[in-house]
């Protein structure tokens, strides 16, 4: 089978590209010998995310990113207690910020020793729900891999959206395990840009899906859901659908080109770019125009 987006070389570490993407919690190591029993904002102790770690309260993807990079070959963390937390709760895949080593100086201030720090008391307490949230983190990377390898098949899943369960055709796998999606709402296709694993469902009404070529984006338009941030996790062009660069920066230099185009389908609003008009799309639920001369990887095989 293809390497997975997410899926990564250790012996080709040094390739791989800045910004946001699963890695493997056992392929991270820590930049200290010891970490803290609390953290630094509002002194909350590591128990409590590890206990709502492990009882499923907390997902992973809901904690601030865990900072890493690659150096001496392996990936090494500048936020030990949060990884220290994911690697005591067998998490795993982990969503990070793959950054560069010699650009940020907090990694060779706190690279020392890289020794990994257990607690026997932690680990005793723990055990029983360490096993189960191991299965279920085993459970969730399986259900990832085989939506990624469904890509382009015709209606294959179904998604809640604007308050009803609509069919989906996944276009597109992130490195970041998330999923493009084209959604039908018996009107228009609408693009979804960050959908979870867990948002999408196999489509019962569809036992043989067809596997598409392609997808016209010159047919589609988008709404974003109301469950989804108007600042998305990487910088994503609100004109042709695409991510661009690694920074906000970047986004505004790519818009450049797209002046004019901000404009709402559903009602006379105009805005100055990507974020402001998905931030009123996502609150009016109105839908937001993708150019057909856009070529889109995103929706193209």
């Amino acid at each position: 089978d293809a390497m997975l987006p997410w899926h990564y070389d250790l012996d080709n570490g040094e390739n791989i590209s800045v910004g946001d993407r699963l890695i493997r919690v056992q392929d991270i190591c820590f930049t200290q010998k010891e970490v803290n029993d609390s953290f630094s904002h509002q002194q909350r102790p590591i128990m409590e995310l590890i206990d709502n770690l492990l009882k499923g309260h907390t997902q992973p993807r809901e904690v601030p990113r865990v900072r890493v990079a690659w150096h001496q070959g392996a990936f090494w963390s500048a936020d030990n207690r949060r990884l220290y937390a994911f690697k005591h709760c067998n998490v795993d895949w982990l969503p990070v910020r793959v950054l560069r080593w010699d650009e940020q100086h907090e990694f060779e201030m706190k690279s020392k020793n890289g020794e990994k720090l257990r607690t026997e008391y932690a680990q005793r307490v723990h055990d029983q729900q360490r096993q189960a949230a191991a299965e279920r983190y085993l459970t969730e990377s399986r259900y990832r891999d085989y939506l990624a390898r469904c890509t382009m098949m015709q209606w294959m899943f179904v998604v809640e959206m604007q308050g009803q369960v609509l069919p989906a055709t996944i276009v597109k796998a992130t490195p970041d395990g998330t999923f493009e999606a084209v959604v039908w709402n018996g009107q228009h296709h609408l693009l979804h840009p960050c959908l979870l694993p867990s948002q999408l469902w196999r489509n019962r009404e569809v036992p043989e899906p067809q596997r598409l070529p392609a997808i016209d984006p010159g047919c589609m338009s988008y709404i974003v859901p109301s469950d989804l941030h108007s600042k998305l996790p990487r910088p994503w062009c609100g004109i042709c659908g695409i991510c661009v660069g690694s920074s906000s920066k970047d986004l505004k230099q790519h818009e450049q080109g797209h002046q004019g185009l901000f404009n709402c389908l559903d009602c006379p609003k105009k805005c100055k770019g990507s974020a402001d008009l998905r931030r009123h799309s996502r609150k009016m639920s109105h839908r937001i125009p993708i150019q057909p001369e856009a070529q889109n990887p995103a929706i193209s095989v």
